[in-house]
């Protein structure tokens, strides 16, 4: 309560820390819209360029899988190629220094003393993970307003009609 005695303050909307995108989600969102040659000619090619060709992190799929995400939400025209291709990148470069985290361990041996230090790859990983969630939240950000509000029908309401 403010000194006047009025109810002001509370929480602001949008305040605060913003929820962390769990990875789980978005390997969910890959996996669930896989898609085949012919679907992928529906979307805006993929810059070949973009990709390693290692088959780790699989950049082509996760666009792919995002353009299609976005499309049966109804936000394919407003989202940039570009975002969806940055947001593919950055997923697959993170994911394949995971990887290599996980095959050479935390752990390397300093170039000059040789003695024990934090592997530059925990970094770059950690760099690749805050810019795939970046470009992960303008990609939601945009989704999210172009999803059409659903008609909210009030079950009592339509069981009194029946009366």
């Amino acid at each position: 309560m403010a000194k006047d005695g009025t109810r002001r303050g509370g929480a602001r909307p949008g305040a605060g820390r913003k929820k962390k995108v769990q990875p789980e989600e978005v390997r969910k969102i890959i996996s669930e819209n896989a898609l085949t040659e012919e679907e992928k000619s529906k979307y805006p090619k993929f810059n070949p360029l973009l990709c390693d060709g290692s088959g780790i992190g699989c950049t082509e799929d996760v666009y792919y899988s995002i353009s299609k995400f976005a499309d049966d939400n109804g936000a394919i025209e407003r989202l940039p190629k570009e975002l969806i291709e940055l947001f593919a990148v950055a997923y697959s470069r993170w994911v394949q220094t995971e990887g290599e985290i996980t095959k050479n361990g935390f752990i390397s041996a300093h170039p000059t003393t040789g003695a024990d230090c934090k592997s530059p790859l925990v970094e770059i990983a950690n760099t690749y993970s805050k810019q795939a969630q970046n470009y992960w939240y303008l990609i939601w950000g945009v989704i999210k307003d172009s999803v059409k509000p659903q008609v909210d029908i009030d079950n009592m309401e339509s069981l009194m009609d029946g009366v």
